[in-house]
């Protein structure tokens, strides 16, 4: 019905030869490229059957003829408006849609880095907690077992070894787990 360039506003008639207003206005806002288009109606017909039938089919106004240019021109203007306003917002939205669907992306995408991170580093864990009870069996025990019979001063020689010991066992620990520390504050910070 409405071809190529699209109309901002359509001021129609009610009684016209061959098909009147209200089917004119049902056929372009069953169109989905017209249906957006404001139809303002002009008509001599003053009945508020009329009326309330011409805002039924999708009229946005109904101006009674012979109105004054001044209120036609005001009528059209404000509807133009309005539509224009209408249109922005619309853009807006589709934009932000956009947007909002690039960043829900990002949030999936970053949420698997996390979650594969966070795999790893349970495994890393379970790993080094499984070295770390091996070397206590194979290092410490022993110590432990000799402690016991040993002399006072021995037992302090001894207690210092297991610490030390203790503290070789957890720098690769220490170390392992800091390798995640600048991964994880580019994934916070976005560096």
């Amino acid at each position: 019905m409405v071809q190529e360039k699209l109309p901002e506003i359509i001021l129609l008639d009610l009684v016209m030869p061959e098909m009147d207003g209200y089917e004119v206005c049902r056929r372009l806002k069953a169109d989905p490229r017209s249906a957006e288009i404001p139809v303002m109606f002009l008509s001599g017909l003053i009945s508020a059957e009329e009326k309330f039938k011409a805002f039924e089919v999708g009229g946005v106004d109904y101006i009674v003829k012979p109105c004054s240019t001044v209120e036609l021109l005001a009528r059209l203007h404000t509807h133009l408006t309005l539509q224009r306003i209408q249109n922005s917002l619309a853009a807006e939205v589709r934009k932000q849609t956009v947007e909002l669907k690039e960043k829900n992306k990002e949030l999936q995408e970053t949420n698997l880095v996390l979650k594969r991170l966070l795999h790893e580093i349970e495994e890393e864990k379970m790993e080094m907690s499984r070295i770390m009870q091996t070397n206590i069996e194979r290092l410490i025990l022993p110590d432990l077992d000799r402690m016991a019979e040993a002399p006072a001063q021995q037992r302090y020689q001894l207690r210092d070894t297991i610490q030390t010991n203790l503290l070789d066992l957890s720098s690769p620990v220490a170390e392992k787990i800091s390798t995640h520390i600048p991964f994880s504050r580019r994934l916070n910070y976005g560096c």
